[in-house]
C-alpha cells in the first residue's frame, strides 16, 4: 500500500472512532430489552423477515434467519406486540417490560392454509418467505430461498435467480452463467457472499460467472436493486448477495439432509447426476456453539449442436445473414461446492462467526466448427430469399480446451449489541482463479474460393457450396494454437459498521455509519505458441473423419451437411511426431502471449453515514458515502 493510501485509511479509521463516540454517547442503558422468536405454529419453522411491532411506540423490527427479533431501550410499561407475516394470521400479544432487564416473548403464527394445502406447504412457504422478505425490507429487494432452489432443477446460482423479477440470465451451453439486472451489463453488478465482495475469476472484465457456485450450498439468494450508502458503490445494476446457511437457522438445533438426482441426455445417451448433503448442530451447555457443513457435487457429460449466423446486413435492397457457423460440442462439466460455518453466541448480545466457502467448476470442451464465409466476391442471381456469391471462403476447425474456475473465501467477524447500538466487525480473505491448462485449436481453410449460395426462405438460413467444400483434400492447414492461461485474484475486505436505534419524535429511527477497505491484486498470464506453417503440404485429408451424419436432425432433418471434420487424436499424434517441421508465427504468438498479460493492484477505501426513519407506512432513508480508489496497472502493448 502506498503512503497516500495509508493516510486515507488512517483518516477513515479516525472518523469512524469519532462516529462511534457520538453514537454510543447517546445510548440509553436504563430501559429494558424485548426479544423473542417467531415461528410456524405447526412445523416450528423459524419465520425470517417477520414484522414485529410495538403498537404503542410505533416501533418495528424484522426477524433474522433464525426467527429472532430484538427491541432495545424499551421504556417500562405495558405494550401490544403485533406480529405479521404474509400467508399467516396476524397475532397480537400483551407484554410488560420493567425499568431494566431483558424480557423474552416467543410468538407462534398460524398459517392461513387450509388442510388441502398441506401437501404443498413446503414450496408454498418458500414463496411466502420471499414475498415477506421483500415487504419487510427497507430496500428494493427480491429474494429466493433454498427451498425454492431445491424444488426446481437449478444447477447453479444463476439459474436459481432467473425467476426473480427484473433479472435475466445469459445462457451458455444450456446453463445459466451471468446475471443481468434490469438490462444492465453483468460487469456493472456487485456480487457478494454474506455481504462480502468476491473476486472475478475471468480475465477480461469484472463479471462473475455464477455457474461456478452450486445453488444447493446456499440458504438464500438476494437481488438488491437500490444502492444505499452502506452498500458498495460499484453496483450500478444492483447487488447479488449469496447467503450461506447457519446452524442456528434450524429450530431444533440439528439438521441433516441429503439429495441425489440423475438425468438422461438423448443426444449422447449419457446420464448427468448430482449429490449433495448438509449437516448442522448447535451444542454447548447453553447451546452457544453452532457448526454447519454442506457439500455438493454434480457432473454433466453432454452434447449440443449449434447453428448461427453473423449480423444480418443489407445487400442490394435485401437483408442477408453474415457467415454461417455450424458447431458440434461435446462437454463435460463438474461442479463442486463446500460450505463450513462456525458460530459462537456467548450471549444474546454477542456473536462471533467464521464463514468459509469453496467452489470449483471444471469445463472440458471439444468444439468442432465449420464456417461458410460466403459473402465474398460478386453477388449474382439475387432474389428476396437467395443469392450466390462468387468467391466464398470457409474453414473447418477442432478446439480442445479445459477451463477450471475456483472461488475460495473466508470471513471472520463478530456482532456486538450494547444498549441501542449494534457494532459489526469483519475481515475477509478471498482468492479466485481461472486456470486453462490447455486450449488447443486446429484450423484448416479452403485452398481456393468457391461460389456459395445462401437461402433464407426457411426460418433457419443455410448456405450451399460445390462438392469441394465437403472434400477433405480441398482444405489445407492454416494454423494450430497451443495456449494456456492462468488468472488469479487475491482479495481482502476489512469492514466496521455501527448502528444506533433511537426515536425521532414518535417515530422509530436509526443512525448508521461505517468504514470499509478493499484490496485486490489480479494477474493474468498467457503462454503458448501459434504455428501457422508446415514444411510440406498438409491437408485435412491426412487426419480427417466423417462428421455427424444427422447433425441438427431433431430440428431440420437433412437440412445441414456437416461434412468431414478434424480427427483431433490423429492430428495431435502427427504433431508430436513432426513438431520440428511446424513453423511458429512470431507475430501471432507474441500477440497471444503478451496482449492478455497484465497485473492490477486496486485499493478502495470507503466511509459512509446514513439515517432512516419510519413514518406511518413510509420509510425515509438518506445519507452519503465517500470512496477513494487507488489503482496501479501494468500490461504490454503489442506493436507490429
Amino acid at each position: 500500500m502506498n503512503l497516500r493510501h495509508s493516510r486515507v485509511t488512517s483518516n477513515l479509521f479516525k472518523h469512524f472512532i469519532f462516529l462511534t463516540f457520538i453514537l454510543t454517547g447517546t445510548a440509553a442503558f436504563a430501559d429494558s430489552i424485548l426479544t423473542g422468536r417467531v415461528s410456524d405454529s405447526t412445523s416450528g419453522r423459524a419465520l425470517e423477515s417477520a414484522e414485529v411491532r410495538i403498537s404503542e411506540l410505533s416501533r418495528r423490527v424484522t426477524t433474522d434467519s433464525s426467527g429472532s427479533y430484538r427491541f432495545v431501550t424499551v421504556p417500562a410499561g405495558d405494550y401490544t406486540l403485533e406480529v405479521s407475516y404474509v400467508g399467516y394470521e396476524t397475532q397480537s400479544v400483551q407484554v410488560s417490560t420493567p425499568d431494566t432487564g431483558t424480557v423474552s416473548e416467543d410468538v407462534a403464527l398460524m398459517s392461513m392454509a387450509t388442510a388441502e394445502e398441506v401437501l404443498v406447504v413446503g414450496f408454498r412457504a418458500s414463496q411466502l418467505s420471499s414475498v415477506q422478505d421483500k415487504n419487510a425490507s427497507d430496500l428494493i429487494k427480491d429474494s429466493i430461498t433454498a427451498n425454492d432452489a431445491g424444488k426446481l432443477p437449478d444447477a447453479n446460482a444463476a439459474e436459481a435467480l432467473q425467476r426473480v423479477p427484473g433479472v435475466s440470465i445469459t445462457i451458455d451451453q444450456g446453463e445459466g452463467r451471468y446475471v443481468t439486472i434490469r438490462g444492465i451489463d453483468p460487469g456493472l453488478n456487485n456480487v457478494t457472499i454474506d455481504g462480502q465482495s468476491i473476486g472475478a475469476p475471468e480475465a477480461g472484465d469484472r463479471r462473475i460467472a455464477l455457474d461456478t457456485i452450486p445453488a444447493d450450498v446456499l440458504s438464500k439468494l438476494e437481488v438488491i436493486k437500490t444502492v444505499t450508502p452502506d452498500l458498495d458503490g460499484n453496483a450500478i445494476g444492483g447487488t447479488v448477495n449469496l447467503v450461506t446457511p447457519s446452524a442456528f437457522d434450524d429450530e431444533d438445533g440439528y439438521m441433516f439432509n441429503a439429495t441425489a438426482d440423475i438425468g438422461y441426455y438423448d443426444l449422447n445417451d449419457k446420464n448427468p447426476y448430482g449429490i449433495s448433503a448438509g449437516w448442522a448442530r448447535v451444542f454447548g451447555d447453553q447451546d452457544q456453539f453452532g457448526i454447519l457443513l454442506t457439500a455438493s457435487f454434480s457432473t454433466r457429460e453432454y452434447r449440443t449442436e449449434n447453428v448461427q449466423t453473423d449480423i444480418w446486413e443489407e445487400e442490394d435492397d435485401y437483408y442477408i445473414p453474415g457467415e454461417l457457423n455450424m458447431r458440434d460440442y461435446t462437454l463435460e462439466r463438474d461442479r463442486t461446492g463446500l460450505v463450513a460455518n462456525l458460530e459462537w453466541r456467548p450471549s444474546d448480545n454477542t456473536r462471533f462467526y467464521w464463514r468459509n466457502l469453496y467452489t470449483k467448476f471444471e469445463d472440458l470442451e471439444d468444439r468442432i466448427e465449420h464456417i461458410y464465409d460466403y459473402r465474398e466476391g460478386d453477388l449474382e442471381n439475387q432474389t428476396p430469399t437467395s443469392g450466390t456469391f462468387t468467391e466464398g471462403e470457409g474453414s473447418r476447425a477442432f478446439k480442445h480446451r479445459l477451463e477450471k474456475q475456483a472461488i475460495a473465501q473466508t470471513t471472520l467477524g463478530g456482532e456486538f449489541i450494547f444498549g441501542a447500538n449494534t457494532l459489526e466487525l469483519s475481515g475477509t480473505f478471498g482468492k479466485t482463479e481461472q486456470d486453462t491448462p490447455f486450449d488447443i485449436e486446429w484450423q484448416f481453410e479452403v485452398s481456393d474460393s468457391l461460389p456459395m449460395t445462401y437461402d433464407t426462405s426457411d426460418f433457419f438460413p443455410r448456405v450451399s457450396a460445390p462438392d469441394d467444400f465437403v472434400d477433405p483434400e480441398f482444405f489445407e492447414f492454416d494454423k494450430v494454437d497451443r495456449n494456456n492461461q492462468l488468472v488469479e485474484e487475491d482479495l481482502q475486505n476489512w469492514q466496521a459498521d455501527l448502528r444506533h436505534d433511537l426515536d425521532f419524535g414518535a417515530n422509530p429511527a436509526y443512525l448508521k455509519g461505517g468504514i470499509k477497505f478493499t484490496s485486490r491484486e489480479k494477474t493474468s498470464d498467457v503462454s503458448g505458441p501459434t504455428y501457422d506453417g508446415f514444411e510440406h503440404d498438409l491437408f485435412l485429408s491426412q487426419f480427417s473423419q466423417p462428421g455427424r451424419a444427422n447433425f441438427y436432425s431433431s430440428v431440420r432433418p437433412g437440412f445441414y451437411d456437416f461434412g468431414p471434420q478434424v480427427d483431433y487424436d490423429a492430428a495431435e499424434a502427427f504433431f508430436a511426431a513432426n513438431t520440428g517441421d511446424f513453423e511458429i508465427s512470431d507475430d501471432d504468438t507474441n500477440e497471444a502471449e503478451f496482449a492478455e498479460d497484465y497485473r492490477v493492484d486496486e485499493d478502495v477505501s470507503a466511509a459512509y453515514i446514513m439515517a432512516g426513519v419510519d413514518v406511518g407506512n413510509w420509510t425515509l432513508t438518506g445519507g452519503v458515502r465517500v470512496e477513494d480508489t487507488s489503482s496501479n496497472y501494468s500490461a504490454y502493448e503489442v506493436v507490429f
